[in-house]
C-alpha cells in the first residue's frame, strides 16, 4: 500500500479507486473495499455522522499500513481536508488529536499543543476534544530526573538534571545507613527503593537543602542542566533527593527523584 496512493486522497477519489492486486485474498485489499463500501452506504444519510466516522478511519487505516517517503506529508494533509470540511462536526476534533500526535512525533511540540487546543476548543465535552485535552496535558506536564556520581570527592561533580516544564528544582541530601541496609535487606542495590523505604528519607531531616533556578522551557522540549554537587558533607552515604515542590510530597501533580552517594 503505496502512501501515494488514493487511500490520503479526497473522499471522491479514494471511492474512485480501483486497486489492482495480485491477491484476491489480502487484508488490506479487502479493507479498502469494506471502507469503500462503508463510504457509498452512508452516503446519502442526513446525520452525516457514519460518513465522517468511516473517512476518517480509512484515513488512519491508511496512517497503519501505507509506506514511502510522503506519507506523513500525506496523512497530514488528509487529516487537515477533514477537520476543516467538517469542522462542524464533533468528529473533526478527533482528527485534529490525531494530527497534533503526528507532528508531535515529529518534534514540534508547539505546534502540536496549538492543533490540540483548537480541537479541544471546537467540542470540549466530545471524546475528541477530550483526546486533545489529554495531549494538551502530556505536552505541558512537568518532569524531571536527575543523575550524578556515586563517589563524591575531588574534584565534586555535578549533578545532572534533565527536565522540561519546570522553573525551579528542590534539592535535599538527607543520611543513609548503608550497614543497616546490608543487614536487613541483603546486597540489593540503594537504586531500588520500595514506597515505604522512600516515606522513610523523605521523612529524614535533611542534612542540606536548597533550590536552583531552571531556564524555562518554553518549546516543551527536555533540557539538560548541571547543577555544582555541594561541598560541605561530612564522610559517609547519603541519599540527595529532588523535588519540583518545596514540600517533597509524592503528588501526581510532583515527581520527586531519589540518588544514592558516597
Amino acid at each position: 500500500l503505496s502512501a501515494d496512493s488514493p487511500v490520503f486522497s479526497g473522499s471522491a477519489q479514494f471511492l474512485a479507486w480501483k486497486p489492482e492486486s495480485t491477491d484476491d485474498d489480502s487484508p488490506k485489499l479487502k479493507a479498502i473495499q469494506l471502507y469503500q463500501d462503508l463510504l457509498n452506504f452512508h452516503a446519502e444519510d442526513d446525520d452525516r455522522s457514519a460518513w465522517i466516522d468511516a473517512d476518517l478511519e480509512r484515513v488512519k487505516f491508511g496512517s497503519n499500513f501505507a509506506f514511502g517517503e510522503e506519507k506523513n506529508a500525506r496523512y497530514k494533509a488528509a487529516l487537515k481536508r477533514l477537520a476543516e470540511a467538517h469542522a462542524d462536526h464533533a468528529i473533526s476534533s478527533r482528527a485534529l488529536n490525531y494530527l497534533a500526535r503526528v507532528v508531535k512525533e515529529e518534534g514540534d511540540l508547539v505546534e502540536a499543543r496549538q492543533i490540540a487546543l483548537q480541537g479541544k476548543n471546537r467540542f470540549p465535552n466530545g471524546f475528541g476534544g477530550r483526546m486533545c485535552h489529554n495531549l494538551i496535558e502530556e505536552i505541558e506536564s512537568p518532569n524531571s530526573q536527575i543523575s550524578t556520581e556515586r563517589v563524591w570527592n575531588d574534584p565534586l561533580p555535578n549533578i545532572d538534571v534533565r527536565y522540561k516544564n519546570l522553573t525551579k528544582v528542590y534539592f535535599r541530601v538527607v543520611e543513609y545507613d548503608w550497614e543497616q541496609r546490608l543487614k536487613g535487606r541483603g546486597s540489593r542495590r540503594p537504586d531500588y527503593l520500595d514506597q515505604n523505604e522512600r516515606k522513610g528519607l523523605l521523612a529524614k531531616k535533611p542534612i542540606v537543602e536548597w533550590s536552583v533556578d531552571l531556564p524555562a522551557t518554553e518549546d516543551y522540549q527536555e533540557r539538560r542542566q548541571l547543577i555544582p554537587a555541594c561541598d560541605d558533607l561530612e564522610p559517609g552515604s547519603y541519599f540527595l533527593i529532588s523535588s519540583h515542590s518545596q514540600n517533597f510530597r509524592q503528588e501526581n501533580n510532583n515527581r520527586v527523584n531519589f540518588c544514592d552517594f558516597w
